[in-house]
C-alpha cells in the first residue's frame, strides 16, 4: 500500500521538469513558453536570444535568468545554443524573486543545475529538495546584472550579431563591421542609433564588458580576461572596465560580493 508521503512525492514529481536542450542556429526556429511555476534558464554553450516583456537580449555562455510565474517569453539563437532548463516547484517559487533576474551563474549554481539533470526522471525526495533549496540561495544571492546586450530584429543587426558572436578573440571596429555588411560606417551608425538609441561602438563595448564580467566572476585573472578579449595590456583592459563601470575590476567584484552577501 502506498503511503501518504509517497503519494505526495509522486504528485510533486509530476511538476518537476529539468532538461538539457539545444536551440538551432536558425533565428526563425524559436521556442515560446509561458511558465506557470517559474523557470530558471542557464546557458551552457553558445548564445541565447530571449524576448521577454517586449525586450530582446542576448544571454552569453555562463549567464542565467530567473523568470517568475506567468511570464511569457520566447527563445532563439544566432548560433547553436545548449542550455539547461529548470521548472521550479510551485511550493518553492515564493522564496524566489518576484521580478525577472538576469545573472552570471555561480559555479555552485551550475553544479546544482547539472546535478538535477543527472537525477532527471526520479521522484522528488529530500535530495532533490536540498538541490532546490541551495539553488534558491544561489539565485537570491546572485547580483542582478546591470549590463546586458540588446538585440533587435533588424536584418543587418541580426547578421552582424551572428558574425561577431562567433568570435571571442577578435576586435571589430566600426569600419570592419560596416565592411562585413557592405554598408557605409555612417549607415551602420544610423541603424544602431535608430534601433538602440546609441552607436555601434557603445554596443560593442557592452558585449566586451559582459564577457569580461563573466570571466572575472569565474575567478579568471585580469590578465586572462584581457588576453581573451584581445586587449594589448592589463592596463588597457582595466581602463576600459573602469570607464564603463566606474570601478576597477577588483572593486567591482568586491562590491558584487558585498551585495550578494557572499
Amino acid at each position: 500500500m502506498t503511503s501518504v508521503s509517497e503519494l505526495e512525492d509522486i504528485a510533486l514529481a509530476r511538476y518537476i521538469e529539468v532538461d538539457y536542450l539545444l536551440l538551432s542556429s536558425n533565428v526563425t526556429d524559436t521556442q515560446r513558453k509561458t511558465n506557470t511555476s517559474g523557470h530558471l534558464l542557464y546557458v551552457d554553450t553558445g548564445q541565447m536570444i530571449i524576448t521577454v516583456e517586449g525586450k530582446l537580449s542576448v544571454l552569453c555562455q555562463g549567464m542565467a535568468i530567473w523568470l517568475p510565474d506567468n511570464i511569457c517569453y520566447q527563445l532563439s539563437s544566432v548560433h547553436h545554443c545548449q542550455y539547461y532548463f529548470v521548472q521550479m516547484l510551485s511550493n518553492f517559487t515564493w522564496k524566489l524573486p518576484k521580478k525577472i533576474k538576469l545573472m552570471n551563474a555561480s559555479n555552485l549554481l551550475e553544479v546544482l543545475i547539472k546535478r538535477l539533470i543527472a537525477h532527471k526522471g526520479e521522484l522528488f525526495d529530500k535530495v532533490h529538495e536540498s538541490f532546490f533549496l541551495l539553488m534558491i540561495q544561489e539565485v537570491n544571492g546572485s547580483v542582478t546584472l546591470k549590463y546586458h546586450l540588446p538585440y533587435c530584429l533588424h536584418p543587418k543587426i541580426q547578421k552582424l550579431t551572428e558574425y561577431i558572436l562567433s568570435f571571442e578573440d577578435r576586435n571589430f571596429s566600426l569600419e570592419e563591421a560596416a565592411k562585413y555588411l557592405a554598408v557605409s560606417s555612417r549607415t551602420l551608425t544610423r541603424i544602431f542609433k535608430t534601433e538602440f538609441g546609441y552607436g555601434y561602438g557603445k554596443w560593442y563595448q557592452q558585449l566586451k564588458l559582459i564577457r569580461a564580467i563573466g570571466m572575472l566572476q569565474q575567478n579568471k585573472s585580469v590578465t586572462t580576461a584581457a588576453y581573451s578579449l584581445n586587449y594589448n595590456s592589463d592596463s588597457a583592459f582595466i581602463r576600459m572596465f573602469k570607464r564603463l563601470t566606474g570601478e576597477t575590476p577588483a572593486k567591482f567584484l568586491a562590491h558584487m560580493k558585498l551585495e550578494s552577501g557572499k
